[in-house]
């Protein structure tokens, strides 16, 4: 019997340990949460803000509705007038890759090379 309680006494041990581990890393945890939530207050809930923190949330997301409207404004006049894209630059953007063989390129090409399909891709089943 002795050597039973003895073994018990041993086991409580070991366990209350782990549980005094256990509760310093939770301690640790709940540090780390609070300090994260103080430098990043906005990730916090809406109803837990102060009024500075709702002012300045406030203004950030004017200003992100203000930010966002001017480039989709940019988008849609592109869209919608393509040309002026191409003026700005000076140049087409497909310049560079428009080149076209000439009529001798054509014709030694197509009657040397067999005719292969794949495009450099797959094996041959297009």
């Amino acid at each position: 019997m002795n050597a039973t309680v003895c073994e018990l006494n041993l086991q409580l041990g070991h366990i209350l340990n782990e549980l005094e581990v256990e509760t310093k890393r939770g301690e640790t945890l709940d540090h780390m949460i609070k300090s994260s939530q103080s430098h990043y207050w906005w990730e916090s809930p809406v109803n837990k803000l102060g009024l500075h923190e709702l002012e300045q949330l406030r203004n950030a997301v004017e200003e992100l509705t203000k930010t966002v409207t001017t480039q989709a404004g940019k988008l849609i006049s592109e869209v919608t007038n393509p040309s002026s894209f191409f003026e700005s630059t000076g140049a087409g953007v497909f310049d560079q890759y428009e080149s076209k063989p000439t009529h001798d390129q054509v014709f030694i090409v197509s009657s040397t090379a067999p005719v292969n399909h794949n495009f450099g891709y797959c094996h041959g089943f297009f």
